[in-house]
């Protein structure tokens, strides 16, 4: 059984986290441009609050004796898009690294 067909046939729910982008910029304050949440890597402001973040859902997962499924914020962080937001491939790449990294 693959890992997907195990999460499709799973008795055990699993939480995911509910929204990052709008923690960040909208109850938080941090900016970035077009809201590519990616940009917000190399800020260690950012990564702290991204790990608040993380760890309440953590908490309420073993609360509830679940497991987690993470997500990355590369929204908009593929290739494709590099130069709508002005960054070179490799930079883009790097971010996107980074963030599933993180």
């Amino acid at each position: 059984m693959s890992d997907v067909a195990g999460l499709l046939t799973t008795q055990r729910p699993d939480l995911t986290e509910g929204g990052l982008e709008t923690g960040l910029f909208f109850q938080q304050g941090f900016e970035a441009l077009k809201f590519v949440a990616i940009f917000l890597m190399v800020n260690p402001k950012v990564r702290q609050a991204m790990r608040r973040y993380f760890d309440q859902f953590l908490r309420m997962a073993e609360a509830a004796n679940t497991g987690f499924i993470f997500d990355t914020n590369t929204w908009l962080g593929c290739i494709s898009w590099a130069a709508k937001l002005g960054q070179c491939e490799p930079e883009l790449l790097a971010l996107s690294q980074n963030a599933v990294e993180f």
